[in-house]
């Protein structure tokens, strides 16, 4: 996305020079994104309040953070307790099997560590996937026998 020298100019709050009748309205100061594909973090959370409500009984599930800008130090101290770059997006147990989830929106790619990843935790015995987009991921889900429903719903 490109914008003029005016737009970013507002978007960092400092005030243009020119006339007041070619300022941008307020709508018109943060651009909308052109694509109508769901970002990941869109993606992970209908995915997430899937779980929460439609989870099989006796599966338990979690994100592990690991995403997310740090600062260096906190960085460090995280890896050296044992962070992992390429660790899936949601780890699921259910009657003593892993499964490993890594959510991308559509058109996203693996990193090399997440390739990485899949193949240490498939050679451990876990099972791994990758959905690109809610419907996918669902379908993962279903297949695995992790959730309890069937239709495509968003719960409540």
């Amino acid at each position: 996305m490109r914008w003029s020298t005016r737009k970013l100019a507002i978007s960092a709050g400092r005030r243009s020079s020119a006339p007041k009748a070619h300022r941008l309205s307020r709508k018109q100061r943060w651009p909308t994104p052109c694509s109508a594909q769901p970002s990941e973090l869109q993606v992970h959370l209908t995915v997430v309040s899937y779980l929460r409500h439609c989870a099989a009984h006796g599966a338990w599930w979690f994100h592990p953070a690991n995403g997310e800008l740090r600062d260096a130090r906190t960085a460090a101290k995280l890896k050296s307790m044992g962070v992992k770059a390429g660790t899936p997006d949601l780890l699921l147990l259910h009657q003593g099997r892993l499964f490993a989830l890594e959510l991308k929106r559509p058109g996203g790619r693996l990193s090399p560590a997440q390739i990485e990843a899949r193949t240490a935790i498939e050679a451990a015995g876990g099972h791994w996937a990758c959905a690109w987009g809610v419907d996918e991921a669902l379908t993962i889900l279903r297949t695995w026998g992790l959730l309890r429903i069937q239709s495509k719903r968003v719960p409540a």
